[in-house]
């Protein structure tokens, strides 16, 4: 008999700054779990959320020509 728990749903976005990871969080209502440094550069930051996330798709909107 194992005790094995299922495996956390999380999904990541890098940003450049901290702060970005709070404002996604704002805007699209995600959970935010923690903030990992990255390696990179550039994207120095890795966001960690809660779930699947997804940014919405701006082709969608209907544009008004």
């Amino acid at each position: 008999m194992t005790n094995s728990q299922p495996e956390e749903v999380t999904s990541s976005h890098c940003v450049t700054e901290r702060w970005r990871c709070y404002a996604m969080q704002e805007k699209y209502g995600w959970r935010l779990l923690r903030i990992k440094p990255t390696k990179d550069s550039i994207l120095k930051y890795s966001c960690i959320f809660e779930g699947e996330t997804s940014f919405p798709n701006y082709m969608d909107e209907d544009e008004e020509d």
